[in-house]
């Protein structure tokens, strides 16, 4: 990836240094003195971002908007994070099924990691933008007021500036309030979500947190275009798979490990566990290594790859764990986007599975952790037939989720007219 290499030359070009009370950063043989060393990040990510940009302009015969055409009939779509990049293409899809032309501006990083591979169609353009230039196409306005709408996936990006402001998008870029009439933006965090835009309906969330008699604001980008809804595995090892940061804090390993070592006392050995995400899982017993394949950080199309290779997902999820209660109130784990998008049945907890609309008739439901191995069980021993169904479960409650999702998203953008079907 451009992106990873250029970073880590740069890594290695810059070094840092606590000298006394002041922090010493050092850029091929010059000292320069840091307030703090998010300044630091700041210019090794700035750095990074563009020399990659730049780089990519070059070989692609982009030239960073300079000739950038807004067609007709538009939205752009805009994610100033370096993650969130999951939720992209659902979004696209539902301006693609408003018949709108789209183009998605994403950061180098994400860019590289190809959320939209599986996305197709000719009214989808894609560009890689550093944050620093999307500062100065705000403040420019070059082409903005041609599209109909800008739609922002995140409302807080995850970069402190420098006199400590809540580091939301209007704060990295003050001139997006010029454009207000035609934003909209997702919030990923309903506990700071803004009351003002919620008031004026010009924000999102992943999922309803509102309460029962409030309108919501729900639309569930639960669609990565064109993927493969896979049957069961016949004679061969049945595959779960983890996706996300490998953690007790946002997932329950303990509980996982517990329970694979009881089912290799039991002599099951007929399963594999696929791991995806950034960390270490350092704590497997040396006797039951060998049914975890551990993958680590990975691009999309990896990613998508291995989700269809999957039969069961695991979103480890306990509500006994404070963290985890985030999923119930405040925000949404993707676990549950990949469960939809694939059609993927997945071991949930009970607590977890009514948030989501999850039940027995789409997946394999337990009520706490005692119970994790009869359901892992249950699933290794699934007939096809029974798979089947629970795919077909899965199918239903996706499309319903689709469909209030998409009438959500005309009511906030005050589209009146869908110009194309669901699949």
């Amino acid at each position: 990836m451009i992106f990873y290499k250029i970073k880590k030359i740069f890594s290695v070009l810059f070094s840092k240094k606590i000298d006394g009370k002041y922090k010493i950063l050092r850029i091929l043989g010059l000292k320069i003195t840091l307030r703090n060393w998010s300044h630091y990040d700041r210019l090794l990510m700035d750095c990074a971002e563009k020399v990659s940009f730049f780089e990519r302009a070059f070989r692609e015969n982009l030239h960073a908007c300079s000739s950038f055409d807004v067609r007709r009939n538009s939205v752009l779509v805009i994610e100033a994070n370096n993650v969130h990049g999951a939720v992209v293409p659902g979004y696209v899809r539902y301006f693609l099924d408003l018949g709108y032309n789209v183009d998605v501006f994403l950061r180098p990083k994400v860019y590289d990691s190809a959320p939209m591979c599986r996305l197709k169609n000719d009214k989808i353009r894609v560009m890689a933008l550093p944050i620093t230039m999307l500062r100065q196409l705000f403040e420019s306005g070059q082409g903005l007021n041609e599209y109909k709408k800008i739609f922002f996936t995140s409302h807080f990006i995850y970069e402190w500036l420098d006199n400590g402001a809540s580091p939301t998008i209007f704060n990295h870029f003050p001139a997006l309030k010029k454009y207000l009439a035609k934003l909209t933006v997702v919030e990923h965090h309903f506990e700071r979500i803004d009351a003002e835009l919620l008031r004026q309906d010009k924000v999102i969330t992943l999922a309803d947190f509102n309460g029962e008699n409030e309108r919501s604001v729900s639309v569930v980008p639960a669609s990565f275009g064109d993927v493969r809804v896979t049957p069961k595995s016949a004679g061969s090892p049945v595959i779960f798979i983890v996706v996300g940061e490998i953690s007790e804090k946002h997932r329950n390993y303990s509980l996982l490990i517990n329970t694979v070592w009881k089912l290799h006392q039991k002599g099951i050995t007929n399963f594999m566990i696929t791991i995806i995400g950034r960390g270490e899982l350092d704590d497997i017993p040396k006797e039951i290594k060998r049914y975890f394949n551990i993958k680590g950080s990975v691009d999309f199309p990896t990613l998508y790859e291995a989700m269809e290779d999957a039969d069961f997902f695991l979103p480890l999820l306990d509500p006994q764990n404070h963290h985890h209660r985030r999923y119930l109130t405040t925000g949404i784990s993707g676990s549950f986007l990949l469960v939809y998008g694939f059609r993927k049945p997945c071991l949930i907890q009970e607590t977890f599975a009514v948030k989501y609309g999850l039940s027995g008739e789409n997946s394999l439901v337990h009520h706490s952790g005692k119970d994790f191995i009869k359901v892992m069980t249950r699933a290794i021993d699934m007939s096809q037939a029974e798979y089947a169904s629970l795919q077909t479960g899965l199918e239903r409650l996706t499309r319903g989720i689709y469909a209030r999702s998409l009438e959500t998203l005309k009511r906030i953008l005050g589209d009146g007219n869908v110009l194309s079907c669901i699949d």
